[in-house]
């Protein structure tokens, strides 16, 4: 009996305890809700700030829960100079605050909106130096935590309206960004191990605008003979990257160098891309690899629009390939499978190349890219198709198809080709040469003849064997001006020089191939 009494007394004890602590827990809840509280927190967090980075920082507002929402309104930054470097109009962060206490970084939505930074360089370091200053621990703790792994999770961030400006003094480079919009979901950031990775990351209506000059480098070059990878698979990030799907969504981009304008022929000093929509999936990205998938891709430029474009993208640190290629401006487009880099075979390094692609293109659409002095080869070229088909690997390659073709002019190629990339043990073998010269072809050569005339029509048959230092001829060429056939050698060692070739002609017009109708046939 005295046992129960003891149970039934301390059950009692306990149960006004729970009762009790509730109830405080409910007052503490209710204090902290209320908004006269809040604005307090927010009038201590403000100077608590203004006191760490001695410098002015105003809070308009802050609300929270202990669900785990807190919202910060109108927070604003100056440096000690007075001068505006931050401005947010809304921040919104959604959370469990059982998960943080747990030390797991998980918020379920970060909301962001009304943002503008500006962010300066000069001699004397980053504007923003003296808040990095503020909450930098003492030099031990950074070593202490430099190796310690962080893993945050944010499963959806939206931004909105966000400005950002950066200006170097030092290099006079200036970058300006604005964002419309930008949802992220599932979006996890690892430190040690280095990695980021995403379901879903979209951006809208963005303008990014970058201005920069090239100072002349007088310094030493030094030249080495390491060989090192073409290709950076990561772009020097540190970070492995697996990101299911981006989008990019009218989107614009200008760069320009030294000054700003408008180039009407492509400059790489002034690149202006607008309308920029992309769509690519299965990104992952290390330093040995990359992969991903383009699904589309169009932009405008002053004077080119690519429509539409799609491949799969494989690199490593010495090749790349895009496989299934599609490539189309207007009526002209590009299909194919491409490979280029290098690999070692037998303690060398030689070319690894493989192409098959099919064009139809209109020369004078690439226009933009090219110079004028270059254009009037083409004048009179209308929509031409291009086949090739060629791989090269382990010292050895073949050009299976090579053929271009116009309105009345057609080039057809084929041969093997050994070691490309060794000057001095470069062979072919069986390559032929197939031309009907018309009136495109004929247009394209005549600035490289000068003093012959081309006849209106004319058919060439040329085919090749040899090396550097031998090489056999056998060709022939059909015109209504008469026919010529060569047959034999030519040979190069060292400084001489030897021909043996037998030139056979039949019902040669000359006098028509040099515009001197009085010589006759």
């Amino acid at each position: 009996m005295q046992v129960r009494n003891i149970l039934l007394l301390t059950s009692k004890v306990l149960g006004k305890a729970i009762v009790g602590l509730l109830a405080v827990l409910l007052v503490v809840v209710l204090i902290i809700h209320i908004p006269a509280v809040q604005r307090g927190l927010t009038s201590s967090v403000s100077g608590y700030l203004s006191s760490r980075i001695q410098s002015k920082v105003e809070i308009e507002s802050i609300r929270f829960s202990l669900l785990g929402r807190v919202s910060i309104k109108g927070l604003k930054v100056w440096d000690p100079e007075a001068a505006d470097i931050f401005s947010s109009g809304d921040v919104e962060v959604s959370t469990s605050i059982f998960k943080l206490i747990r030390g797991r970084l998980i918020f379920d939505e970060i909301r962001i909106s009304g943002v503008s930074g500006n962010l300066v360089q000069n001699e004397k370091g980053l504007n923003i130096q003296f808040i990095i200053d503020a909450f930098t621990g003492p030099p031990s703790d950074i070593t202490r935590t430099s190796t310690a792994s962080t893993n945050l999770q944010f499963k959806k961030v939206i931004l909105e309206d966000i400005t950002f400006a950066f200006t170097s003094a030092n290099n006079r480079t200036s970058v300006s960004t604005k964002v419309g919009k930008f949802n992220g979901q599932n979006i996890e950031v690892s430190i040690n191990p280095n990695k980021i990775s995403a379901s879903q990351l979209q951006l809208e209506n963005s303008t990014t605008r970058v201005s920069y000059r090239v100072s002349t480098d007088t310094s030493a070059t030094t030249i080495t003979t390491e060989e090192s990878s073409m290709f950076d698979t990561d772009f020097g990030s540190g970070f492995d990257f697996d990101i299911r799907n981006i989008q990019l969504v009218k989107n614009d981009l200008f760069i320009h160098r030294d000054s700003v304008m408008t180039s009407q022929r492509f400059d790489p000093n002034h690149l202006e891309l607008e309308n920029i929509s992309l769509s690519v999936s299965d990104i992952k990205v290390d330093s040995i690899s990359l992969a991903a998938a383009l699904h589309s891709l169009s932009v405008q430029l002053p004077g080119f629009t690519l429509s539409d474009a799609n491949a799969e993208i494989q690199m490593n640190p010495d090749a790349i390939s895009l496989s299934d290629l599609h490539l189309s401006s207007n009526s002209n487009d590009i299909n194919g499978d491409f490979m280029a880099g290098y690999q070692d075979f037998s303690g060398k390094r030689d070319a690894l190349i493989k192409v098959d692609v099919l064009c139809h293109v209109d020369p004078h659409v690439l226009s933009y890219f090219l110079n004028d002095s270059i254009m009037t080869y083409f004048d009179g070229w209308a929509s031409s198709e291009l086949k090739f088909k060629s791989d090269y690997s382990r010292g050895k390659g073949e050009v299976k198809m090579l053929s271009l073709k116009t309105a009345s002019s057609l080039l057809e190629g084929r041969g093997t080709f050994n070691n490309i990339l060794e000057r001095d043990k470069i062979s072919w073998k069986d390559a032929a040469l197939n031309v009907v010269i018309g009136s495109e072809f004929r247009h394209t050569l005549d600035p490289f003849i000068n003093g012959v005339t081309l006849p209106p029509d004319a058919t060439v048959k040329l085919t090749s064997s040899g090396d550097t230092k031998k090489v056999f001829v056998d060709g022939n060429i059909v015109t209504t001006w008469g026919e010529v056939k060569t047959a034999g050698y030519i040979t190069h060692v060292l400084e001489n020089a030897g021909i043996n070739v037998t030139v056979e002609g039949h019902g040669v017009d000359v006098g028509k191939w040099m515009s001197l109708p009085w010589i006759g046939p």
